[in-house]
């Protein structure tokens, strides 16, 4: 999908589905969801893999028969909480900050039962060395590097580069009762963490789990529906008219999505164009991954193809 003021093919969305996750999977050794890819250039983007420890990474000019060779690996096991039964550090979403080049990678460090297990942590990682940033002069990766949040069990990350920080999305866990949920943001300058929004969820069906970061006074955060959000209030706006279910917001300011115009036994998954007020602007292209129809759509994001 292309808009009419960019040059055509300089500006490429593209759907996350089952048929891409095997991709990088073909060893053993590197078993784990392809959850979320981000870019620090188009030939080697990171890799969270929810069920993996280790944030890969891959030069994607490096292929063959559509399988993407192996690449490195950073190494987050020391950030393992203590007592965590299944031994993961839950790395569920990363951003990459052009200005500082850092990629920092969100850990939820979760149990089994939704128990939280410490302090949910973003570890820096420099991406010119491809390495921990060493927070504490320590000469070793230690929990001592990353940035402890006050919310608990992160579910996403939205980068707003030109302002310097971070939004983090956090769904909460269970400590006794159920704790955590609201969002974040990183002062990436000094890695300063401020609580923005606090949300009385009671479960994780109630708690935020997306926001869609259109401007520094309009976003929309989503809980058990979008909600639109002033980025400096203390709580949650009116629900909105209209976000699609699989949606980003693009350069322009636009949001992008996926809504199914079908069923749930037959998908038609048409691309949606919706200005940042909720009102639909236009339906670019109906049924666009209808070929895809026995497949989940899991995510929407954008590259900027030099």
């Amino acid at each position: 999908v292309t808009r009419s003021s960019i040059t055509p093919r300089s500006l490429r969305y593209f759907a996350r589905t089952e048929s891409t996750l095997p991709m990088l999977h073909q060893q053993p050794a590197r078993v784990g969801y392809f959850h979320e890819r981000i870019d620090k250039f188009d030939q080697a983007p990171y890799v969270v893999r929810y069920l993996s420890n280790k944030l890969f990474v891959v030069d994607i000019t490096q292929s063959s028969g559509g399988v993407i060779a192996p690449g490195s690996e950073i190494d987050l096991t020391p950030f393992v909480a203590s007592g965590d039964s299944d031994g993961r550090v839950d790395m569920v979403a990363a951003v990459y900050s052009a200005s500082n080049d850092t990629v920092y990678a969100a850990l939820q460090r979760i149990d089994t039962g939704l128990a939280c297990r410490g302090s949910a942590l973003v570890v820096p990682i420099k991406g010119s060395k491809n390495q921990v940033v060493d927070g504490n002069d320590s000469g070793v990766v230690d929990i001592g590097d990353a940035i402890p949040l006050n919310g608990k069990n992160p579910l996403a990350m939205v980068l707003d580069d030109a302002n310097h920080r971070i939004f983090v999305v956090e769904g909460g866990c269970i400590s006794g009762t159920f704790v955590g949920a609201g969002i974040d943001t990183i002062d990436i300058t000094n890695s300063n963490v401020t609580s923005a929004l606090q949300v009385d969820a009671g479960s994780l069906s109630n708690s935020p789990s997306a926001l869609l970061y259109a401007t520094p006074s309009t976003a929309f955060v989503f809980t058990d529906q979008w909600h639109a959000w002033t980025p400096t209030a203390s709580s949650l706006g009116a629900a909105t008219s209209f976000i699609p279910a699989v949606s980003f917001v693009d350069p322009s300011g636009f949001i992008i999505g996926l809504e199914n115009d079908g069923d749930a036994s037959s998908p038609l998954w048409g691309a949606y164009r919706v200005d940042n007020g909720g009102a639909i602007s236009n339906e670019v292209l109906p049924g666009v991954f209808n070929n895809i129809q026995a497949k989940n759509i899991y995510g929407l994001s954008s590259t900027l193809v030099q």
